[in-house]
Order: structure tokens, then sequence, then C-alpha cells
């Protein structure tokens, strides 16, 4: 296959998607990918192709592809699934300010408003969580201190209100 300008043009001249993918998996095995990404420039087809198999199995490669192909919001789409997706907070809140530089980058401010409320909202459950387990730790202390030595210290932080944690969870669990 020395010819893959000419491969993929009948590849997608006969639309054959089955035909198309295994071309795909081809080139991208033998091109750079900036190379596979302006040869694939003018096929619609094998672009949905290729933004398909990446969602499944290469998000660093479709990033690129996004990136290449100067799609913004695409792009901020997929930073603001990873952000969501992920356990900890400081990888949830750069998905969210990656989407928001790229909301601003397209121009839909809409969306960039969205994704700037966001981050103030996960700031501002930090800042309460980080205040109520400073106050927890403090009267668990102090409870410890005059406790009489017979009762578990632990008896009078489990008999206080339940603690609820948010941070760390995927959003869905919330």
């Amino acid at each position: 296959m020395g010819e893959d300008k000419l491969a993929l043009q009948k590849a997608v001249a006969y639309a054959d998607a089955e035909l198309v993918s295994l071309l795909l998996l081809h080139l991208r095995a033998r091109r750079a990918p900036a190379e596979l990404f302006e040869l694939l420039r003018p096929h619609a087809l094998a672009q949905r192709l290729l933004v398909r198999y990446c969602l499944a199995r290469d998000r660093e490669l479709l990033k690129a592809f996004f990136y290449h192909a100067d799609r913004p919001a695409d792009a901020a789409a997929l930073a603001l699934e990873e952000g969501y997706g992920s356990t900890r907070w400081a990888q949830r809140a750069r998905g969210i300010s990656v989407a928001l530089h790229f909301y601003e980058h397209c121009g839909k401010e809409g969306a960039a408003r969205v994704c700037d409320s966001q981050l103030r909202l996960l700031e501002a459950q930090r800042v309460l969580e980080r205040e109520a387990a400073a106050a927890e730790h403090k009267a668990a202390a102090q409870t410890s201190a005059s406790a009489p030595a017979s009762a578990p210290a632990s008896a009078s932080v489990s008999a206080s209100a339940p603690r609820f944690r948010f941070v760390d969870l995927p959003l869905n669990a919330t």
C-alpha cells in the first residue's frame, strides 16, 4: 500500500466503513499523527471513524486530532468528560479549567461561564470540607483531652453528626 492517499480516497469513495477502518489502523501505524490528520482532512467519513476508534482506545490521539483539526468545542467536551470522570479534586479542576479555555477560544461564552461557575463551586466545596475537617479534628482533640481515661476517644467522634465528603467522589456518586 504505497499509495496511502489514493487508497484512502478509494475506500471513502466506496463508503465501506470496515475498509476505511482497516486503512486507518494501517495509516496510524505507519504515519506520524500530524501526517495522518492532514491525510484525513478532506474525508469526513474517515475523520468520524477515527474519532470513534480513539474514543474507545486512544484518548491522547483524539486530543491531538481535535487540536490539529481546530475543533476546540470537541476538545472542551473531551476535557470535561475526563475532568468529571476523575476521582481526584486536582484532576477534576484541571479538566474543567482546560474546557473553560477551549470554550473561551471558540466563543462559546455560555459554556465558559458554566465551567467558571463549576470551578468556583469546587473550590468553595474544598474550602468548606477543609474547615469541617479542621473543626472535627479540633473537637476530637478537645473531647479526648477532657474525656476520662476509661472512655475511648473514638466514641465521642462517632456520636457526632455524619460527615459528608464529596470532593473526591465522581459526580454521579454524590
